[in-house]
């Protein structure tokens, strides 16, 4: 601040107690709830004043107190001060519709790696897991239509390798192929 100088005896933030009393008066008034930051004695057109900082959302409430206890200058900044908390509030806004989506995204996330842990455990296989001469037979069948649904079923006298021929046309053909590559018939 032009003008001002500070006394060479001066402590900064000097206690409401060593105050002359209404400077103290001045200052509890403007303070009202809100904490105080500091107070640091100077000298301000050849007489003591006060610079008071009081604590408050956003920027802090700063005030010039002369030593009769009149008040020289305030900055409030109430006008910035709004426009943070109005940001705050928006971000906290977005934040928490952030949230939502993402709890809404995690749980299709987990139904979906739920729906394919449980398609791991079925008993379907790919083509490349069944042996050679059922595979041939399954190949042959269905002339470069798409195979799907492929899956064994073992008994202790014969392995089976079922499939379906996904035709163009949308129909569907069940095969059952014997281990040794021949065809068995589909109940």
């Amino acid at each position: 601040v032009i003008g001002m100088t500070a006394c060479a005896a001066d402590v900064p933030n000097h206690s409401l107690l060593e105050l002359p009393p209404p400077v103290k008066a001045t200052i509890q008034r403007q303070a009202a709830d809100n904490s105080i930051g500091a107070i640091e004695r100077g000298i301000l057109d050849e007489r003591t004043v006060y610079h008071v900082r009081i604590e408050q959302p956003g920027i802090d409430k700063r005030v010039t107190i002369a030593a009769d206890g009149s008040l020289l200058k305030v900055s409030n900044y109430e006008e910035v001060n709004k426009a943070i908390t109005a940001s705050k509030e928006a971000g906290q806004g977005a934040w928490n519709k952030t949230k939502e989506v993402a709890s809404d995204t995690w749980s299709a996330t987990k139904d979906t790696v739920r729906k394919a842990t449980a398609s791991f455990r079925s008993d379907e296989l790919t083509l490349n897991q069944i042996p050679e001469r059922p595979r041939a037979t399954m190949e042959r069948e269905a002339a470069g239509n798409r195979l799907t649904d492929l899956r064994a079923e073992s008994s202790p006298d014969h392995l089976l390798y079922w499939a379906t021929i996904r035709l163009p046309d949308g129909s569907k053909r069940s095969i059952v192929v014997r281990e040794d590559g021949s065809l068995g018939v589909v109940p």
